[in-house]
C-alpha cells in the first residue's frame, strides 16, 4: 500500500463520525496521522522535488493550483502549488482540524487563534462584525519542516505566503461544502488595514468585503 493510500486510509480512520451529521470527533487522536503526513514527500504526489524544477507548476500565467488527492465524508486531502510571491487571503477553517505539509519551496504562514465573536452593537457606527482572535505569529516551514496543526480554538485562521514556488499537502476534518449546511463554509477575509482604537486596545483589522467581518487582532 503506498504512502498516499495509508493516509488517505488513517484520515477516515481520524476523522470518522458515528452520527449521521458530519462532525468532527471533539478531540480525534491526529498523532497517527501527523506521523504519516510527516513521512511524506512531493515525488510521492508525482511532483518536482524543487522549487527551480517547478517553474511551471502552476500552469503558466496562473498565481496557484489545486490538486484534489481525496475526499471523503468525513474529510478532504489536496494540494496547492503557489508561484513566489502569492499569499492566500486570510481564512478560517471553522470547526475543523488541519494539517499542512509542505512538499517544495519555502512558505510563510501567519496564524491567530480565535476567541469570540462580536456583533456591532445598534448605536455603533460600524456596520460589520469583529472575530475577536489571538495573533500566534509567524513561521516559515520547508520540506524539511514537520507539519503545521491546526484545530477548531488554535491557530484556525491563516494566511499563507510563498517565499519561493512552493507545494503544500492538506488534510481537513470536516471538508468544507457550500452546498450543504451540515458541513462548515469557510470565510476569507481581506488584508491589512490600520486599526481604530477599540475597547481593549489597539487592534489590526481585516475587512472581509461581502459580510463586512473583520478580524480583531490581539497582539
Amino acid at each position: 500500500m503506498s504512502l498516499i493510500q495509508r493516509i488517505g486510509r488513517q484520515s477516515r480512520i481520524t476523522f470518522a463520525s458515528q452520527g449521521s451529521v458530519p462532525e468532527i470527533a471533539t478531540s480525534p487522536n491526529l498523532e497517527p496521522l501527523v506521523t504519516l503526513v510527516n513521512e511524506l514527500k512531493a515525488s510521492d504526489l508525482n511532483l518536482p522535488s524543487t522549487p527551480e524544477a517547478a517553474d511551471l507548476a502552476p500552469p503558466e500565467g496562473a498565481p496557484a493550483a489545486f490538486i484534489p488527492v481525496a475526499r471523503g465524508q468525513f474529510y478532504s486531502i489536496a494540494a496547492f502549488l503557489l508561484r513566489k510571491g502569492v499569499a492566500m487571503p486570510i481564512h478560517d477553517h471553522p470547526g475543523m482540524r488541519g494539517i499542512c505539509k509542505v512538499l517544495y519551496g519555502r512558505v510563510r504562514i501567519t496564524s491567530f487563534s480565535p476567541t469570540r465573536r462580536i456583533e456591532p452593537k445598534p448605536s455603533d457606527r460600524r456596520t460589520y462584525g469583529y472575530y475577536a482572535v489571538d495573533d500566534q505569529g509567524t513561521e516559515e516551514l520547508t520540506s524539511d519542516s514537520p507539519c503545521a496543526v491546526l484545530t477548531p480554538d488554535k491557530k484556525n485562521v491563516h494566511t499563507i505566503y510563498a517565499l519561493e514556488h512552493a507545494a503544500f499537502f492538506d488534510i481537513l476534518g470536516p471538508p468544507y461544502s457550500p452546498e450543504d449546511v451540515r458541513y462548515p463554509v469557510c470565510e476569507l477575509f481581506g488584508q491589512y488595514e490600520t486599526a481604530e482604537s477599540l475597547r481593549e486596545g489597539i487592534a489590526i483589522t481585516m475587512r472581509k468585503c461581502q459580510r463586512r467581518l473583520c478580524l480583531e487582532v490581539k497582539k
